[in-house]
């Protein structure tokens, strides 16, 4: 799973967070920071 997020504050930060499953758990979670990155809102 990977979702595109911006965290809110003083300045944004666009952060792609990605989740790796096994067997129905959660085995490994990266957060990569990209300034660059493409964020949609909702």
């Amino acid at each position: 799973m990977t979702a595109n997020v911006v965290f809110e504050g003083k300045q944004p930060i666009k952060v792609r967070y990605v989740l790796t499953y096994r067997d129905g758990k959660i085995v490994s979670e990266t957060w990569q920071i990209d300034p660059r990155l493409a964020v949609s809102g909702y």
